[in-house]
């Protein structure tokens, strides 16, 4: 406890419980499912807070942009300085180039506080999965501190040339606009309004609101908002779930549960026990300490059990506020050490100092590693329609489908095969509906237009077979858009309306055609790539010390995807379903790499050209075998 008379326990204890809740909601989704709420109740006392240092600060004549930054740099920095100092010593001995380089990349970007900006710019399909991004959680950093330099600005220019009153609206119309905004960029591009601060900004502006529209409230009634806040808050870390395409709108519950707790200024806070006001004082070493130990775990391929996940995140969580966090008075040593971890993140992000590994071919980085072994490597994506091996005679089949049908491309060109392609990466288009998973602005426009290419070429094209190929079990993650928003016969998932739409291509298609759907050649594989073990098997430490062995094969996952396209290939004479499951695994166990020890994959679920050929023959032999 403080003996600041000034002290908001009521704060403190906001900070406690979202804190915890992202603490458990990063550790499993399952557990507390809207956990990931507990950013935006951060945003909401951030915003507070600094209006009210700097509002309170004009008004006394008292504030000094410098000192303000100077508090901001000093609250902040130093404890993310060791982060990332820990981070680089242990990547030297743990981590292959292909993830050092990202550490170091990552290092950069956040301490110039733009990590939001890098992570916006890596998310995509085919990007590294977040589970191995160190430090992922610095995006609300970036956004914090972007806010930290444009808002005491706009706050200076405002209180000196507008009224008081003036100044409140315009405070308030900017938190509506960037509302406005964040619900338009939710279903236009989810991305930008998950991480930049235009999209972001009316939390913050809440939290100000709370201050510039005090209200003066009676005991009882400063209880009763108090604890109706709590429970909205509490609420949303149930109810939300961050899956959900409007999860984004439902952000102003928590938003708004964390503006009456702030407004309601409860003396006598339930929040007061002593436990989480200890929890609120080392929060943000919490934060700052709870993702690297989830992904420093993935990495190293070892199981974190709850209670020593809480354990580590909590010791190490009261050394770092103890010996760092709680003293701001570094100056020089901590700008020495900002610019040598600069230089060092950016050194480290050249190629990872990959000299750590004798052999050069595990030197290479996620994305080179990526074009170098993916399957559907340069063959066009966007729902080009694309001749490959063009004889000037009939096409041998249609190929379509997404980024699971293309990896199959580049081993098809090799063999000489006379086929058409026509791929949309994340995108699976139907006769009456399209599901776009990457739901990308880009795609907005192409995906519902792919389905239109495909008509025209099974019109033109009336007696060549169709091959259809997709990552089936990722699109019932969400709901068919019906090209009809009036359409009667609408299904609420991909896999209940499936068997309709199977039947609508085949009569469109016609009978003087073989179909062919081929079902998902890999599930989701959540360990690291085993490509990385193999080269992390090269580092000092794995080498000499601790040897480290890499699983070669891994058990088989079971799919309804692949049940369901076997029950409906079974009502036709000329539709067929190929598992390429059945080359791919035995006995129920399914081979990371071949006999040469090539990869199979290229990330989690994407077959590499090793695999590509594996699997790629298995169906060839069955389409020629069709007659």
């Amino acid at each position: 406890m403080t003996n600041n008379p000034s002290f908001r326990y009521d704060i403190n204890g906001l900070r406690a419980l979202a804190v915890i809740a992202v603490l458990i909601f990063h550790y499993n989704h399952s557990l507390l499912q809207g956990g990931f709420t507990g950013v935006d109740v951060f945003f909401v006392i951030s915003g507070y807070l600094m209006t009210s240092i700097i509002l309170r600060g004009l008004n006394n004549n008292s504030f000094s942009l410098l000192q303000f930054y100077k508090a901001r740099a000093e609250r902040i920095i130093p404890a993310l300085l060791i982060i990332c100092l820990i981070l680089a010593c242990i990547g030297y001995v743990f981590f292959e180039p292909m993830t050092y380089k990202l550490v170091g990349k990552h290092t950069t970007s956040s301490l110039l506080f733009i990590s939001d900006i890098t992570f916006y710019n890596e998310a995509g399909y085919f990007d590294v999965d977040s589970q191995y991004k160190f430090l992922l959680h610095t995006w609300s950093l970036s956004v914090e501190w972007q806010f930290y330099i444009i808002y005491p600005i706009s706050l200076i220019i405002l209180h000196r040339f507008f009224s008081k009153p003036l100044l409140k609206v315009t405070i308030l119309s900017t938190a509506i606009i960037s509302f406005i905004l964040s619900i338009y960029f939710i279903s236009f591009n989810p991305t930008f309004a998950f991480y930049m601060l235009p999209t972001r900004m009316w939390e913050l502006l809440i939290g100000s609101l709370a201050f510039l529209y005090p209200i003066t409230l009676s005991k009882n009634k400063t209880i009763i908002i108090e604890v109706l806040g709590l429970i909205i808050i509490i609420t949303s870390f149930i109810w939300i779930y961050d899956t959900a395409p409007w999860s984004g709108y439902l952000l102003f519950i928590p938003v708004f549960g964390a503006y009456l707790c702030i407004i309601a200024n409860n003396q006598k806070t339930p929040l007061q026990n002593i436990i989480v006001q200890k929890i609120g004082l080392i929060s943000y070493s919490l934060y700052l300490i709870h993702w690297p130990i989830i992904v420093f775990y993935k990495t190293l391929n070892i199981p974190l059990h709850f209670y020593i996940y809480l354990l580590l995140t909590f010791t190490l969580s009261l050394s770092l506020y103890f010996f760092i966090e709680r003293k701001r008075n570094y100056k020089y040593k901590m700008i020495c050490l900002y610019i040598l971890l600069l230089a060092c993140g950016y050194f480290i992000s050249i190629n990872g100092i990959g000299h750590r590994v004798q052999n050069p071919t595990y030197r290479v980085d996620y994305k080179n590693f990526f074009l170098q072994y993916y399957g559907g490597m340069n063959i066009p994506t966007n729902a080009k329609i694309t001749h490959f091996n063009n004889d000037n005679h009939s096409p041998s089949f249609i190929l379509t489908g997404d980024s699971h049908a293309r990896q199959y491309g580049h081993y098809l060109v090799n063999q000489h095969i006379n086929f058409i392609g026509l791929f949309d990466d994340g995108c699976i288009a139907m006769p009456d509906w399209y599901i776009d998973a990457m739901q990308s602005p880009h795609d907005k426009t192409i995906c519902p237009g792919t389905y239109k290419k495909l008509q025209k070429l099974l019109q033109e094209y009336p007696t060549t077979n169709l091959v259809l190929i997709m990552r089936w079990d990722i699109y019932n993650n969400s709901s068919p858009i019906y090209h009809d928003a009036n359409a009667t016969h609408k299904q609420n998932t991909f896999f209940e309306s499936l068997p309709h739409e199977i039947e609508q291509l085949v009569k469109i298609g016609g009978n003087q055609r073989q179909y062919f759907i081929v079902g998902q050649a890999f599930e989701n594989y959540e360990e690291e790539n085993i490509f990385q073990c193999y080269a992390k098997q090269q580092l000092y430490f794995f080498k000499k010390i601790i040897p480290l062995s890499c699983k070669n094969r891994v058990i088989q996952n079971s799919n309804s995807a692949t049940k369901l396209l076997k029950k409906i290939a079974a009502q036709y004479q000329n539709v067929h379903f190929i598992d390429p499951t059945q080359v791919l695994c035995h006995n129920n166990q399914c081979s990371l790499v071949d006999k040469n020890y090539n990869p199979i994959l290229s990330d989690i679920d994407h077959l590499s050209i090793y695999g590509a050929k594996i699997a790629g023959k298995y169906i060839l032999d069955i389409i020629n075998s069709v007659k």
